[in-house]
C-alpha cells in the first residue's frame, strides 16, 4: 500500500517535469518567455518532490529509534520555544499549561510534532483567528491539545495521519505532516488523534505517557 500511494504521489510531478521537457526540446528553447515558464514547472516539480523525499527520510527516522536514550523533557517550555519561530502568526497562538508536563522523548522530533500540528491549524483555521495550545498532566499521562476554529470535512477526518493525505496539494502540501505527528507520538509510547472535528473548534490531541523522575536521596 505504501509503495502504491508514494508510486501516485510521485507521478503527477514526475509528469510534469517530462511534459515541459518535451516542451523545451520541441520549441519553447526559441521563445525566453515561454521557456522562463516550463523551467519553472519543472522546479517546482522537482521541490515537490525533495519535500515528499525529506519527509519520508524523516518519517523513517523516527519510526526506527528506540526509547532507551530518551530524556526527560518539559512540553509546556516545548511549546513556548515553538511560537517564537511564527513570524507573523505568532500573535495568534497561545499556550496553556498545567501540572508536570514533562516526558520522556527526544526533543527534536517533540518539536517537530508540534510544529507540524501548529501549521496545520494556522492554515486551516480562518485568517487572524486564534489557535491555543493547551499542556496538561493527566493522571500517568501527558495531554497536549491544539485548538482552532473550524472543521474537518466528514470525508478525510477518518484518515487524516494516513500518508499522503491532504487538502491543500496545490499549495505545495506533502500530506505527510500529521502522519509524522502520529509516528512520533507512537515513538513515544503514546498516540496521536482528532478529538473533535468542530464545528465550531478543531481539537488534534497527542497523549503521551508521563516522564518517570528518578527519586534523589538526600546525604544522611
Amino acid at each position: 500500500t505504501f509503495a502504491a500511494d508514494l508510486s501516485h504521489e510521485l507521478k503527477n510531478p514526475v509528469a510534469a517535469i517530462r511534459a515541459s521537457a518535451e516542451v523545451l526540446e520541441d520549441s519553447a528553447l526559441e521563445e525566453p518567455a515561454q521557456a522562463r515558464h516550463f523551467v519553472q514547472r519543472i522546479r517546482e516539480a522537482n521541490e515537490r518532490i525533495e519535500r515528499l523525499l525529506s519527509e519520508l527520510l524523516g518519517l523513517a527516522h523516527i519510526e526506527a529509534r528506540g526509547a532507551e536514550t530518551f530524556e526527560p523533557v518539559d512540553l509546556a517550555r516545548i511549546a513556548k520555544r515553538t511560537l517564537e519561530t511564527l513570524g507573523d502568526d505568532r500573535p495568534r497562538v497561545s499556550v496553556v499549561s498545567e501540572g508536570d508536563v514533562r516526558v520522556s522523548g527526544d526533543e527534536l522530533w517533540l518539536t517537530r510534532a508540534l510544529a507540524n500540528l501548529l501549521d496545520n491549524a494556522l492554515v486551516h483555521s480562518a485568517p487572524g483567528s486564534p489557535v491555543q495550545i493547551d499542556v496538561a498532566r493527566d493522571g500517568e499521562s501527558v495531554r497536549l491539545d491544539v485548538r482552532s476554529r473550524g472543521s474537518v470535512e466528514r470525508h478525510v477526518q477518518d484518515r487524516l495521519f494516513r500518508r499522503f493525505v491532504t487538502t491543500r496539494r496545490e499549495q505545495g502540501g506533502t500530506g505527510l505532516g500529521l502522519a509524522i505527528v502520529q509516528a512520533v507520538a507512537e515513538a513515544h509510547g503514546g498516540e496521536a488523534s482528532l478529538a473533535s472535528p468542530g464545528p465550531p473548534g478543531v481539537v488534534f490531541r497527542v497523549r503521551l505517557p508521563a516522564a518517570k523522575l528518578r527519586a534523589t536521596l538526600g546525604a544522611s
